[in-house]
């Protein structure tokens, strides 16, 4: 960012720029590894295929990914061995099923149907015995979780690695006091399921007392929880507002929003949109800690 006395965002803190490598973490890869390193700096970045490990992986996960009923005997009974007795490896899970059937030359459905799930997630490169995700997590470099078009993800599954990556996060902090940051991007994402919404939620709760931070970014403000709101120290805005409700939510935010940020102008034509397009091009706010705002103004990136 740069200022009108021409300091800029990093140098008011006594920062300096500065290229960090990172580990880039894809799941189910789209594409081999080397382009998608290639892609992101092959000297700076190493790719991971990332794979959660069948230990990490809760029965709500089991039963959507094998569309078990509840109230079923399978379901019931894959519970019992996979959650209470806390057997999870597949095979053995087959082994102990197949144990409980009264005639093991003629099993009945609810085995075939325990089978069927614990074969699925084996051949599901998603996940695996070993872990080759968390283990890989480091604090030399920038990790950065690929849910991008590299990765072949659903959005549950997206929102529920982002659940088990803070998880993990509070597990690592509690023990080692190391300061972590979650840089999330269109976070309204997340928050359309319930994995996500807990996630975010129990960083705001118990991220701050352990060191772990959240920055955000979304394109429209109306719709996000009071909590994430409320919870935020600073809010930037890059370029114009183009949502009155926006207006109406950062005006309640921030002290003095209103003496510093123009309103949203009305635009009735294509010509006025790219006008103020380009007059707002690499502009923008910075509220601190929602006390008083400054303009700013900050450098086109200069990478592909």
């Amino acid at each position: 960012y740069k200022y009108d006395d021409g300091h800029t965002f990093l140098g008011r803190q006594g920062l300096q720029p500065y290229v960090f490598p990172t580990r880039r973490f894809v799941f189910r890869p789209r594409r081999r590894k080397e382009y998608i390193g290639m892609d992101n700096g092959w000297h700076m970045c190493k790719v991971f295929e990332a794979k959660i490990p069948y230990s990490r992986i809760p029965f709500s996960l089991l039963s959507s990914f094998g569309s078990l009923g509840e109230q079923t005997l399978y379901a019931q009974r894959l519970k019992n061995i996979w959650e209470i007795e806390g057997i999870k490896e597949p095979d053995k899970v087959i082994d102990i099923a197949l144990s409980h059937e009264k005639n093991s030359d003629n099993p009945s459905s609810t085995y075939f149907r325990i089978a069927e799930t614990m074969n699925r997630l084996k051949n599901d490169r998603l996940f695996s015995k070993t872990d080759t995700f968390f283990c890989n997590l480091s604090t030399d470099a920038i990790n950065v979780i690929d849910f991008s078009s590299n990765s072949d993800l659903t959005h549950e599954e997206e929102s529920l690695i982002f659940k088990f990556l803070v998880i993990h996060a509070i597990n690592v902090a509690s023990q080692t006091r190391t300061p972590i940051y979650f840089v999330v991007d269109e976070v309204q994402n997340l928050l359309t399921t319930e994995h996500g919404k807990w996630a975010i939620d129990k960083i705001l709760r118990e991220g701050r007392s352990m060191g772990i931070n959240l920055i955000t970014a979304t394109q429209y403000m109306y719709g996000l929880p009071q909590s994430l709101l409320m919870g935020a120290s600073h809010v930037g805005i890059i370029g114009r507002l183009a949502s009155h409700s926006d207006w109406k939510i950062l005006s309640k935010l921030i002290d003095d929003f209103e003496d510093s940020v123009e309103p949203p102008d009305p635009v009735s034509t294509y010509t006025q949109y790219e006008d103020f397009k380009k007059k707002m091009k690499f502009k923008g706010w910075f509220s601190w800690d929602k006390a008083y705002t400054e303009r700013i103004e900050f450098r086109q990136p200069q990478s592909l």
